[in-house]
């Protein structure tokens, strides 16, 4: 996944089952953007479907993270962003 230039891996076995590859997806991409967002093929540039998604090539496919909606149908999954609390922790 690529957001504001930085590049972030997200990987998984070969044998997981698709539905596992796509919560994996969207929690990495959460917790990167930490709102709504939309995944983009970096090559074509057209939303990726996660809803449809049953099959990832993988092995250093690349895709662009941008902000976007949020995703209702992942809300169980990814919580209730309002019981989310952002705390600064300060360095030892």
């Amino acid at each position: 996944m690529k957001y504001n230039e930085l590049e972030f891996p997200v990987n998984w076995y070969e044998e997981q089952p698709i539905e596992e590859v796509r919560e994996m997806i969207v929690c990495a991409c959460d917790s990167i953007i930490d709102s709504g967002f939309e995944i983009l093929e970096s090559e074509s540039g057209n939303v990726v479907n996660l809803k449809k998604l049953d099959k990832i090539k993988g092995r250093g496919e690349k895709f662009t993270l941008i902000k976007g909606e949020e995703k209702t149908e992942f809300e169980k999954l990814l919580g209730d962003r309002w019981r989310k609390i952002v705390l600064e922790v300060e360095a030892l």
